[in-house]
């Protein structure tokens, strides 16, 4: 599988509309800045497009009403959107995630005003729930997201997973 593009509309500091194309990268693509920069919150868009997660340094779930950007929430757009696009065996798929307000509920003020939605776009097509649900599992499954979508700052985390225990270390070599 190979990721082609992320978009990324008021996620955390991201406002607005942000495209970041990646199908001029050949193997592995890294984001590297300064601190407080964004690449945790893009590295957390793409595990929310693949896996509808986001995670804080803990590992613990973050909630996602805390990941609307502010400057949009200030102008109404209390919603934010994540698209990954993706090519996997000469299909080309689209995955959309979008968190928003509830049809009805005019000022959110809890979780609760919110919903998720998901779409699977493959190869122009908008796939059914169980075909959605299915090519979400197996084009990168989540067992195995650790190793390709990588947090630098977290370096210790995989050292621990590879040597405390010999058995776990060599499966997973």
């Amino acid at each position: 599988m190979i990721f082609k593009s992320i978009s990324i509309e008021n996620f955390g500091p991201y406002y607005g509309e942000n495209y970041i194309d990646l199908s001029k990268s050949n193997g592995v693509t890294l984001f590297w800045g300064n601190n407080g920069r964004g690449k945790t919150v893009l590295l957390n868009a793409f595990r929310f497009a693949l896996y509808g997660e986001i995670k804080g340094r803990d590992n613990e779930p973050i909630d996602y009403t805390k990941m609307i950007n502010i400057d949009g929430s200030s102008e109404g757009k209390n919603f934010f959107i994540v698209s990954l696009e993706m090519e996997s065996n000469n299909d080309v798929f689209l995955l959309t995630r979008k968190f928003k307000v509830k049809d009805g509920s005019k000022k959110p003020y809890q979780k609760d005003d919110y919903e998720l939605e998901t779409f699977l776009n493959m190869n122009g097509s908008i796939l059914s729930h169980d075909q959605k649900e299915f090519y979400i599992k197996t084009l990168l499954p989540m067992d195995i997201s650790r190793f390709f979508l990588f947090d630098g700052e977290l370096l210790q985390e995989y050292e621990t997973l590879l040597s405390d225990d010999k058995y776990a270390g060599d499966k997973i070599k």
